[in-house]
């Protein structure tokens, strides 16, 4: 739980609320990993390259699509490792321990990048 907490401290309040209500707006009164859901709108939005507050539009859309199709789900979970090592590195100075709890659920969601099935502003 410290470890989430950390996670979701390192990021503005507002931001986090934003992610969180997009996923479910009734988010404080359900049972879910919001460090999960916070962690995997922060790397579609570094994939996208577009800031964390600002709606996906069509044009970072499109460009995540094209990009996720010309990859394996084993090349994107490689991306996926090394933009959370480099996020890690950057916010919380190279804390493994972190690191390696949030790879976690990236190959879960290298699959569903691949697929084109996840949660954030948008759904492919």
């Amino acid at each position: 739980l410290s470890v989430e907490q950390r996670l979701l401290g390192a990021f503005d309040e507002t931001s986090v609320c934003s992610s969180l209500s997009v996923y479910d707006w009734n988010y404080r009164e359900q049972f879910f990993n919001l460090c999960g859901v916070l962690l995997e709108d922060v790397l579609l939005c570094i994939l996208m390259n577009k800031p964390l507050q600002a709606p996906a539009d069509p044009e970072h859309l499109k460009q995540l699509k094209e990009w996720s199709m010309e990859r394996s789900k084993e090349k994107i979970l490689e991306e996926l490792q090394r933009i959370l090592f480099r996020l890690v590195e950057k916010r919380f100075g190279k804390n493994e321990l972190l690191y390696e709890y949030l790879c976690g659920g990236l190959p879960n969601l290298s699959v569903r990048i691949r697929e084109g099935c996840f949660f954030t502003d948008f759904v492919i």
